[in-house]
């Protein structure tokens, strides 16, 4: 029977799961290209060199909350090469465009399982670093905008919200109990010993130190600042000529980050919808100042393309590194 499951069991549900990721896929794009076509905006008008770099952008921004997610495994006790935990953190991106997002995690915990690490913890360590990575957006986008747009109370009200929401359960103590309430803590002595003993014991056990927190929320950090860099080239390649990197860089952070965080927490497909609120919000004004009468349309545009651009990138990596599990094989931690 188990060999039955292996022969015809797996390659069904890898199948499965592959019709899921292209059906979430295929939805986003055709939403998106229908949207472009009732505003009257036409993808040949795309420049594609700028959306080009818009996605490569995105793609080197992902990157420190990758290390970040394998850095927890590390922490967990979980002995896997960076190579692999990147693999299967960039490619569980596209679960994310399936209703609920559960199918992120369960894209990258099988993509990391056994021989590396135990399906649970890879679970434990999904949650840890997506709500490191929310959180830090939260913060980002509001001292971005207390900075900039202090006219923009309730955003700013609300990422901090948000921050302190999805932040809360990453502390030591939050994090253990929660644990432990799921049931998902690992039961190898050591770590049985160390949660009988004290809480504070359980959390140097499965929480990352102090050092390694502080690089994780700088580099998450620059992270966010590369996801606003993408939004910049995604509003060149529409044609929005007249922007600054230096100076619309700070907005375009914030916007991107404010969005994905939103996004996050309404677990709507990829945010749709609850991003394009808070993008256009923030973007709108802006290209009204740069392209009057056109501000509202342009950041309109901007919001599908950018999501579309973000979808392709994450395609395209996740085609030409899947295949490569032999490098992951080889590669050291």
């Amino acid at each position: 029977m188990g060999n039955f499951i292996r022969r015809f069991g797996l390659p069904v549900l890898k199948l499965s799961v592959l019709a899921l990721v292209v059906w979430g896929g295929h939805r986003t794009i055709a939403a998106g290209l229908t949207d472009l076509r009732q505003n009257g905006w036409r993808p040949s008008q795309l420049h594609p060199a700028w959306a080009v770099l818009a996605g490569l952008l995105y793609l080197l921004s992902q990157y420190p909350s990758g290390w970040f997610w394998h850095c927890v495994l590390i922490a967990l006790g979980q002995r896997i090469p960076r190579w692999h935990a990147l693999r299967a953190y960039y490619i569980g991106h596209l679960g994310k465009y399936f209703p609920g997002k559960a199918l992120v995690i369960a894209l990258r915990a099988a993509l990391v399982s056994r021989p590396y690490c135990k399906i649970s913890l890879a679970v434990v360590a999904v949650f840890y670093e997506t709500f490191t990575t929310m959180a830090v957006g939260g913060v980002v986008a509001a001292m971005i905008l207390l900075f900039t747009h202090r006219e923009q109370t309730w955003l700013i009200v609300g990422a901090l919200g948000l921050a302190v929401l999805v932040g809360l359960p990453t502390l030591p103590v939050v994090f253990v109990r929660l644990m432990r309430l799921l049931r998902m803590l690992p039961l190898e002595r050591t770590a049985s010993e160390a949660i009988s003993s004290d809480s504070n014991a359980a959390a140097s056990f499965i929480h990352p130190s102090a050092k390694l927190l502080l690089c994780g929320w700088s580099t998450i950090a620059i992270g966010w600042i590369f996801a606003g860099a993408s939004l910049w080239a995604v509003l060149r390649a529409i044609g929005v000529e007249n922007m600054n990197l230096l100076t619309d860089l700070p907005l375009d952070t914030a916007t991107v980050s404010l969005a994905v965080v939103l996004g996050f927490v309404s677990m709507l497909p990829a945010g749709v919808g609850v991003r394009d609120v808070v993008l256009l919000q923030l973007l709108a004004p802006r290209l009204e100042q740069l392209m009057p009468q056109q501000g509202q349309l342009l950041a309109l545009v901007a919001v599908i393309v950018l999501r579309l651009v973000w979808l392709a990138a994450e395609a395209a990596l996740a085609a030409a590194i899947y295949p490569l599990t032999k490098a992951g094989k080889t590669a050291k931690p």
